[in-house]
């Protein structure tokens, strides 16, 4: 965390910090952890604590989070699921 940030938050002019474990509070099977959901969720993870995000992240961050609510589809996970498919299910 850089000193600017470390000085916003001391003013409470930024929320409080969010760890990996409170955006993703379950344990990942290694197969999944290289996936554009969990992609995702660490992106996720590093905006709400307010770290530098590449455009590009950020970008298909909100289209997936976009297609999720377009087709009112939930995250949920289970180790037992089978392998993810080479390319990925969603977009970006």
């Amino acid at each position: 965390m850089s000193v600017a940030q470390k000085a916003l938050r001391r003013a409470e002019l930024v929320g409080p910090l969010v760890t990996y474990r409170e955006v993703v509070p379950w344990k990942v099977a290694t197969r999944f952890a290289d996936t554009a959901v969990m992609h995702h969720l660490r992106t996720m993870a590093q905006l709400q604590k307010v770290m530098e995000v590449p455009a590009v992240a950020k970008c298909r961050l909100h289209e997936w989070l976009q297609y999720l609510e377009n087709n009112r589809l939930l995250l949920d996970y289970s180790p037992d699921c089978p392998p993810p498919p080479k390319r990925g299910m969603f977009p970006g």
